[in-house]
């Protein structure tokens, strides 16, 4: 019953090391309409170029944000390195360098702002323990 507006995408670094780094983006999310609103904005990441087929995108991170008209929020989604992860063609769960592209929205078919990073360094594989939580913050206007 009411619209949403999602602006200011910022990148905390462009460039993330694949072995501890974490992806860090924030956006502004304004509720645009006459009605207060629930919005659950949604991080999607593609991986541009892997040695084995990948999704188109997948969804890493979600939130749930309640506004009132007029009222703008500060969203920031966080996520680790590992959660890039896929099974390499030898079995084993690895994260590999390379350009991800960052896509916010509403829905996976309705992206409204996107960005790349770069993750550097050599392919990992992931150890028994990983780290495969995000996280989103939501900090009210």
């Amino acid at each position: 019953y009411t619209h949403f507006e999602y602006r200011d995408l910022q990148v905390a670094k462009d460039r993330i090391e694949i072995e501890t780094g974490e992806i860090v983006i924030s956006f502004a999310l304004t509720n645009i309409g006459d009605r207060p609103g629930t919005e659950i904005p949604q991080l999607y990441i593609r991986d541009g170029l892997a040695s084995v087929v990948r999704p188109v995108k997948e969804l890493r991170a979600f939130g749930r944000v309640s506004l009132r008209p007029g009222q703008t929020a500060e969203i920031t989604f966080r996520v680790p390195v590992d959660m890039l992860n896929f099974t390499g063609l030898s079995g084993q769960r690895i994260v590999e360098p390379g350009v991800f592209e960052l896509q916010v929205g509403a829905s996976s078919a309705d992206i409204r702002l996107q960005t790349e990073v770069d993750v550097t360094g050599q392919t990992r594989v992931l150890a028994r323990e990983w780290r495969m939580e995000s996280s989103c913050e939501v900090v009210v206007r």
